[in-house]
Formats: C-alpha cells, structure tokens, sequence
C-alpha cells in the first residue's frame, strides 16, 4: 500500500520491517508487522536501515534473523486468501499466472510431511509448490499433487519453511495438524532456520524418496524427465497415465512456476499448451505422444534423461524424439539423450523440439507349430509347440464334451 520510492531504502515502499509478529494481525507497510501463525512471508532484504540512499552504491552486509516466543503446538488453521475460480486456466493472464496460490509455512519445530499436508487438505488444496535447494545454486520449485510429483526425493518441508498451495475454490482454509509431522526423519544441518545462522542450503546428506499417495485402486504409472547442464545444474518433470484422465490441463496438474529464465528448464506441455511440471495424461496403452518444454539460459550442450520409470509395461518403447533434428532415440533402452541449445536459433529450444512417445513395441506374428494329444492313464496328454509367444501370450485349454 506504499507509495513506490527507488531513492531510499527508509521510505515509501522501503520502510524497514523490524519485527513480525504472530499475532494474528496484517498490518503490511509498517515497521513491525503482524503475521497470523502458519501463513508465509517473502523476506526482501536490501540493507541495514542506515542506508538512506539507493542510488549508492554500497557492499554486501550481513543480517542474522532470531527468533523467539512459544512453539505451536495442536491444531492450526489458515485461511487462503486468493481462489483458484479467480481465473479459469485457459483465461490467465499475465497478472494472474497461477490463481489460486497462497503462501503458507510451517509452523511447527518438526519436519512435516506434505503428502500428509496434502491429504488431510484434499478438498481445499490440489498441489503443493517447495523451492528446493536441494540442487543449490540452481533453486527449482519441486510440485507435489495426490497423484505424483515432479521430482524425485522430495516431501518434506523443514520447520519455518514456507511453500505455496493451490486453493482449489475461494474462502478455503488448509489445516496443519500434529499428525503430519514426520514421524520417521528429522532434517538436520547448520542450514536450517532454527539452528545457528548459516548459508541457507538444506543437509545435501538427506535423500528420501517420497511416496506419493496412489490414485484409489490403481497404481501410479509414469516417469519422470530430466534436464542436466552438469551434476550440480538439472531439474525435472513428472509425467503420469491414467485412464481417467484427460489431456488438457486440470486441477490435479500443477504448472511449472520456474519461469522461462532459469539456468535450465524442463515441462510437459499439456494439449492446450500449458507448461506443466507435473501433468497427468490418459492412459498410455493405446499409445500417447507427449510435448516436452526445454530451455537454458546459455548456449551449451546439455541432457535429457529418463528416470524412475514406473509400471509401464515392458512391451511398450518410450522413444524421445527431436523434430530439430529429425532424429529420435529409445530413451527407455538407453537413458539419455544430449543436445546443444543455441540461444540465437529459436528452433533448438522451446516446446516445439521434444516430443515422447509410448508405443507398443513391434513383435513378431505369433505361430502355433503343431498341437497333438493322446491318450494316457487318467486322462489325455495335450502338447503343443509354438513361437514368437513372447510374455504376452496366454493359453486356455477347453475340452468338448461328447
């Protein structure tokens, strides 16, 4: 509600917050400000408050963050406050990217975990956004819905941390309760926010594969897709199948919030072409193609990997196919593919380039070489011989009476 002021760092829309409060009240633009309990904040630090001029330049200062009062305990509940009927996902524009999103944040001193977060909030929220940086410099905001997620090793959200969800209607309230704490692992490392002051980077020892909750009497069926600059620089896509669901982009998917300026970039496109970084697609067995986003911010070359490939079946090849090169490959056989981006050639990156494809695999006509029987003592032996049944082939036996 300031009015904006670039000149100084102590007014206008500068004035120095130098407290927030839990005390359930907002008062946004003043120098102590009211946060209600497990609500989200961004922190903009730009300076001590000695500096009064923008327009100078000055060196880095430090800033250390404390914290103290009670610890939460028992039930919590926060009330959303954006709705996802804001705009409808084909209407958005670009003021309103990602309606429905709202800022929330642990307020326990426990790890919790999001699938449980997730599930006890399933008729207010349908996804969870955490900026990881597990891959550090490179920070990716991981999405995680019901029905998978758009990367591996991830689930948890550390105490003070704060995530976006996604209000699936206006005047929703999502619930933190002391279930949801994890009850198997506690992060740990100097990088968290309630240990000593260090660089905000979490524990790079933890990695925990995070089960994500199955659709109700069907096994979850994907992948995920992988862009790699180098081991530290990379991010991923989930995709996953199921017959149930469509093609377009709905309320289960989650759109991939990481812009199109990040180091490197990777999204499923939906069929009406919304990036997605977790997308549910309809079932694969009669074969899908499925457009791919890929992006980096430098000329290079870089990797697109299959992982994690999960129940579907082995008679089906996942090919990655390059429509800038003509060129495709068994990404199910081989793993990786590499590729240069050329920042000046538009074709070389984008949603145009990258396509998958689940097809059946081609397999040679099934033959029967002879069937005969005879009879032995209590009963008829039956023999037959074939080939080219593979795994797929079953065979039924029935007898005539007379």
């Amino acid at each position: 509600s300031q009015t904006y002021n670039g000149r100084s760092f102590t007014l206008g829309n500068h004035v120095p917050v130098y407290a927030i409060n839990t005390n359930g009240t907002q008062l946004i633009g003043t120098r102590t400000t009211g946060v209600p309990v497990g609500n989200g904040f961004l922190m903009y630090f730009v300076g001590p408050s000695s500096r009064t001029n923008a327009l100078t330049a000055t060196a880095p200062a430090d800033v250390t963050l404390t914290a103290n009062g009670y610890l939460n305990q028992g039930t919590i509940p926060v009330q959303l406050w954006t709705g996802a009927t804001t705009l409808s996902y084909t209407t958005q524009d670009a003021s309103h990217p990602y309606p429905g999103l709202t800022m929330v944040g642990n307020p326990y001193p426990s790890t919790i975990d999001l699938s449980k977060v997730l599930s006890d909030n399933s008729t207010s929220i349908s996804n969870i956004y955490v900026l990881s940086a597990k891959n550090s410099p490179n920070q990716t905001y991981i999405a995680y819905t019901a029905n998978g997620t758009s990367a591996p090793n991830q689930g948890y959200a550390v105490s003070g941390e704060g995530f976006f969800v996604t209000a699936k209607s206006a005047g929703k309230t999502l619930t933190f309760k002391e279930s949801q704490k994890a009850s198997t692992i506690q992060l740990t490392g100097t990088g968290l926010i309630m240990s000593a002051p260090n660089a905000q980077v979490k524990d790079q020892s933890i990695s925990h594969q995070l089960m994500a909750a199955e659709p109700q009497g069907d096994a979850l069926t994907g992948l995920y897709m992988k862009i790699e600059r180098d081991s530290t620089t990379y991010s991923y896509c989930g995709i996953y199948f199921r017959k149930d669901w469509s093609a377009a982009f709905g309320e289960d998917d989650a759109k991939d919030m990481n812009g199109t300026t990040a180091p490197i970039i990777i999204s499923s496109l939906s069929t009406d072409n919304i990036r997605a970084s977790v997308n549910h697609m309809p079932d694969y067995t009669k074969g899908v193609n499925v457009k791919l986003y890929t992006n980096a911010s430098t000329n290079g070359q870089y990797k697109l990997k299959i992982e994690d490939v999960r129940n579907i079946d082995t008679l089906y090849d996942i090919y990655l196919l390059d429509h800038y090169k003509k060129d495709s490959l068994d990404i199910r056989r081989y793993g990786t593919y590499i590729f240069d981006i050329d920042k000046s050639d538009t074709s070389s990156y984008g949603g145009s380039r990258f396509e998958l494809s689940v097809r059946p695999r081609p397999l040679p006509a099934y033959r029967l070489l002879s069937f005969t029987a005879q009879k032995v003592s209590g009963g008829v032996q039956v023999s037959w011989k074939t080939e080219a049944e593979s795994d797929y082939t079953g065979f039924i036996l029935q007898k005539q009476d007379g």
